[in-house]
């Protein structure tokens, strides 16, 4: 393939160049992810602000003379750097978005985790989602006090439990099984 060129304003655009795509675009992970899976939305989407998708752990250092400049310009981070996070919510520095409560009705937080050692989303097959499944529950089920609780799949529900569920009400989405993109 040659080099694609990416337009628009993306980090995707302004870090590959020619010379990181010759350097880059035969690289292959241990899950299959290749240097055109990394850019495909951004050259799908070139209006995107970032561009680039990461599909396993292997892929920040193999794609690193992308990945790095890209997440040093995005979060201010260089590789030496650790990131450091906090998920007290009492330390949380960010305004209130309703202090008078009268137009916030409900907020939602999105968290994105991956399990050491399993492809991320993107290229992650059905029976590593079996996988991935299968540790969160064991993990779920050894919370106690106001953490407890059961884990229930929405296919696996009966309509009366079920007809509860909606994408606005619950903290969670469907569980759902996508194709494998791996070659």
């Amino acid at each position: 393939m040659a080099y694609p060129n990416p337009g628009g304003g993306s980090l995707l655009a302004r870090y590959l160049t020619p010379e990181a795509w010759a350097e880059l675009e035969g690289r292959k992970t241990r899950y299959g992810m290749r240097l055109a899976h990394v850019i495909a939305s951004g050259l799908a989407n070139p209006d995107s602000s970032v561009g680039v998708y990461t599909g396993d752990e292997e892929s920040y250092t193999l794609f690193a003379p992308l990945f790095d400049p890209i997440i040093a310009d995005y979060h201010d981070l260089g590789p030496e750097d650790e990131h450091e996070s906090d998920l007290e919510p009492a330390r949380l520095n960010v305004p209130n978005p309703d202090p008078a409560g009268r137009y916030v009705v409900s907020a939602r937080i999105r968290v994105a985790c991956n399990l050491c050692l399993l492809p991320f989303d993107s290229v992650i097959t059905r029976r590593e989602r079996r996988i991935v499944e299968a540790t969160v529950v064991r993990a779920l089920e050894n919370l106690s006090g106001e953490l407890a609780g059961s884990y229930r799949l929405l296919y696996g529900m009966d309509r009366p439990t079920g007809s509860g569920w909606s994408p606005t009400t619950s903290p969670s989405r469907r569980a759902t099984a996508s194709s494998s993109r791996r070659g």
